[in-house]
């Protein structure tokens, strides 16, 4: 499979797990028969760590639409990493410390899923993964390259933000 391809897929995917989740919570949370603080509370994680993912990853926030960040690489220093595993401990942390039966059974699917990224990215981190300079899949240099992909170029200011 091109590796472009399979690049933007997991993109898609990453996007439409947090959107879907980010969604579901919101639209659940304000049921008034539901119990509410459990599912605010993991709404508030959910959209604190999407947040935070486009901060850190600004190529994939650009690719997504957020335009913030366009001007802005990613960075793969060990401070960084150190930093990044720090912060998906803490979201890791409060994530579990939610009331799993206190959430709705669709925020307990949210809060599930939510709990895998984290924990697959914890792994990431520890394993200290983005040191890899080149996979099968996907490298720091292909990402560059490959960065103009599917971006809407419809400024000067896009293409300044590009360069």
């Amino acid at each position: 499979m091109n590796t472009n391809i399979l690049k933007k897929t997991m993109k898609i995917s990453y996007l439409i797990t947090y959107l879907g989740l980010l969604t579901y919570s919101v639209f659940l949370s304000a049921d008034d028969k539901m119990p509410l603080s459990a599912n605010k509370q993991l709404t508030t994680i959910i959209t604190e760590r999407w947040d935070y993912s486009l901060r850190e990853n600004p190529m994939s926030a650009t690719h997504a639409g957020v335009e913030k960040y366009n001007h802005l690489l990613n960075r793969v220093s060990s401070v960084d990493n150190n930093r990044r595993l720090d912060a998906e401990k803490v979201f890791f942390n409060r994530l579990t410390s939610i009331n799993v039966s206190a959430l709705t059974a669709e925020n307990r699917i949210n809060h599930q899923l939510l709990k895998w990224v984290l924990e697959q990215e914890i792994e990431g981190y520890q394993l200290n993964l983005s040191r890899i300079p080149l996979t099968t899949f996907s490298s720091f240099f292909m990402s560059v390259l490959n960065m103009a992909n599917g971006l809407p170029m419809t400024s000067v200011k896009d293409y300044q933000d590009y360069i």
